[in-house]
């Protein structure tokens, strides 16, 4: 959960949330009733720190100040908590101390970081971390398998149906001990390693240097030998692996909001996979994605929803196209399997 720092009216400091439909505003949190209640009593305690120490929050009109945002991680499976402080650049005076006190109320926090922001940019991420505290990432555990999260990388925020959302992917993929999988969008390797248990290979491709030195300590972490992992753009890979002789027989996909391009479909489709699986979080990109992979030789299976954003109107879709050589989608296989999670 992220947490942004402000100021209110009568010039003290506050931590907490934007009131709807403004991002120059924030007010104190006293309770977020999607958090633990360890996470609000580090909310109020780092808050209570920073007035203090009269530590000052940063400004996006004037950008003069110093805190910026704070981001909680926790593992529910392993009860392991990460607290990163995105900040203004400076000496940073008094944020160890902070770090203390609050791993003095909270030892589940392990890990407490500072991520420097130079930039005018309004992101809950840094150019630079420094490690405050404990180590420079919490592990959490996801269908039997052990992953490290750092303050930069992507992993799912909702760990409970995380697991849904993985276990529905490999079924969907319906591996075989001689399958080749390629993970594009790969991250920090989840669904590569929890795939790499049942084939023959797993190659994950991702653009981010964090993400993937992420992803290749995992794979060393839970023993995956046969799981490999490429920085590269995804248009890139898949243009090199055009001349492949033994191409992926199945490609799971997990993009950004903002889906594919269509260089990218196009060239995903020429290696011809059997099986297509894609992970969703905009129905829309991917209602024109499955437009474009489905309009020859490839089929619309099933689409299975998983609600990760309870009380929200946004869902993840889990899609399972199959490759039919020669035939088009006819009304009747327009209309896929719809089940809910």
């Amino acid at each position: 959960m992220e947490f942004s720092f402000g100021r209110a009216p009568d010039g003290k400091l506050t931590l907490g949330l934007h009131p709807g439909g403004s991002y120059m505003d924030v007010f104190d949190l006293s309770q977020c009733f999607l958090q633990s209640e360890l996470s609000n009593s580090i909310v109020e305690t780092v808050r209570e720190e920073c007035r203090r120490k009269s530590l000052e929050p940063y400004d996006v009109k004037t950008h003069e100040g110093f805190l910026r945002y704070m981001t909680i991680r926790e593992g529910k499976f392993t009860g392991e908590v990460m607290v990163n402080l995105v900040t203004a650049d400076g000496d940073g005076a008094g944020l160890s101390e902070i770090s203390e006190t609050v791993v003095a109320k909270a030892p589940a926090v392990v890990s407490f970081i500072r991520s420097i922001n130079s930039k005018r940019a309004t992101i809950a991420v840094g150019e630079k971390e420094e490690i405050l505290y404990g180590r420079p990432y919490i592990t959490e555990r996801i269908g039997g398998a052990t992953f490290e999260i750092t303050a930069s990388s992507f992993f799912q925020t909702n760990s409970r149906q995380a697991e849904r959302l993985y276990a529905t992917v490999l079924e969907a993929a319906a591996l075989t001990p001689e399958d080749r999988v390629l993970d594009l969008y790969s991250g920090t390797g989840t669904i590569s390693i929890l795939a790499a248990n049942h084939v023959k290979e797993v190659r994950g491709v991702e653009s981010h240097p964090d993400s993937v030195r992420n992803a290749e300590r995992n794979a060393a972490l839970n023993g995956r030998r046969n799981c490999y992992f490429i920085r590269a753009d995804a248009r890139k890979a898949l243009a090199a692996m055009a001349s492949d002789r033994q191409p992926p027989t199945v490609i799971t996909v997990n993009p950004p909001r903002a889906g594919l391009t269509k260089s990218v479909i196009h060239q995903m489709l020429r290696l011809r996979p059997e099986r297509i699986v894609y992970v969703s979080c905009n129905p829309a990109t991917l209602s024109r994605d499955l437009g474009l992979m489905c309009d020859r030789d490839y089929t619309l299976r099933w689409v299975h929803p998983v609600d990760m954003f309870p009380h929200t109107s946004h869902i993840e879709c889990v899609v399972q196209v199959e490759r039919t050589p020669g035939s088009r989608l006819s009304p009747r296989e327009s209309s896929p399997r719809t089940e809910g999670a």
